[in-house]
């Protein structure tokens, strides 16, 4: 009897020991995965920061539906002045947006072959430059989007991308570039698999005459 114990205690002493390893393991893959993803994370950052500064650029968004183009968003930035130009798919209608980032004014300029209306209103004043949410998170908030995310190398558009998708689920991701910390393709809308942006960037200096306003006396005001 006392050796069948002594038997069932080694038994006992055999398992638990191997559960510890398998904890230990866990552990240790868990820090693996979270600091190789922190890291990354961290250079994405950087980079991004660093574009933070530029001041001219040229940026053209394609937003797709179930696979097909839906709209195409252009931005021109150049100091304090933006321009953002916004064309559907199937729609005879762009939408024009002229704003002075420093003061937030905004003229909306709307046109149709055979409508021309412009409105004015404000915007939230504010000049700085985002090419992605990452420049703005400290190390904690980086640390835990690395807890919560799985990060694979994938080539997209032809660049070598780094892919982050969460790991709730919901099944949206990012493709940033490597060597720039640009977003080249990102689905947002959760349970749309067809559904996401394809960016494009130009660094080149924007032609000034893209900030000028169209003769508005040829335009019907919206008030």
């Amino acid at each position: 009897m006392a050796k069948k114990t002594k038997d069932n205690k080694k038994i006992v002493f055999k398992v638990l020991k191997v559960l510890l390893l398998i904890v230990v393991a866990c552990i240790i893959a868990f820090v693996a995965h979270t600091m190789r993803n922190f890291f990354i994370l961290k250079d994405i950052a950087s980079k991004q920061s660093d574009l933070s500064h530029l001041s001219s650029y040229t940026r053209v968004t394609e937003h797709y539906n179930d696979g097909k183009l839906t709209s195409i968003l252009k931005t021109f930035r150049l100091k304090n002045k933006q321009v953002m130009i916004m064309v559907r798919a199937g729609y005879d209608v762009t939408i024009t947006a002229y704003q002075d980032l420093t003061t937030g004014e905004q003229v909306s300029v709307f046109a149709t072959t055979t409508e021309k209306q412009y409105q004015r209103n404000e915007t939230a004043a504010s000049e700085d430059v985002s090419f992605g949410e990452y420049a703005d998170y400290d190390d904690r908030v980086l640390i835990s989007a690395g807890i919560r995310s799985i990060i694979t190398s994938e080539k997209m558009d032809g660049k070598d991308c780094y892919k982050i998708e969460r790991i709730d689920g919901s099944g949206t991701y990012q493709y940033i570039e490597k060597s720039t910390g640009l977003v080249i393709k990102e689905k947002f809308i959760i349970n749309q698999d067809n559904t996401y942006n394809m960016n494009k960037y130009n660094f080149d200096r924007v032609d000034e005459s893209i900030f000028e306003l169209p003769d508005l006396s040829q335009y019907q005001e919206i008030k």
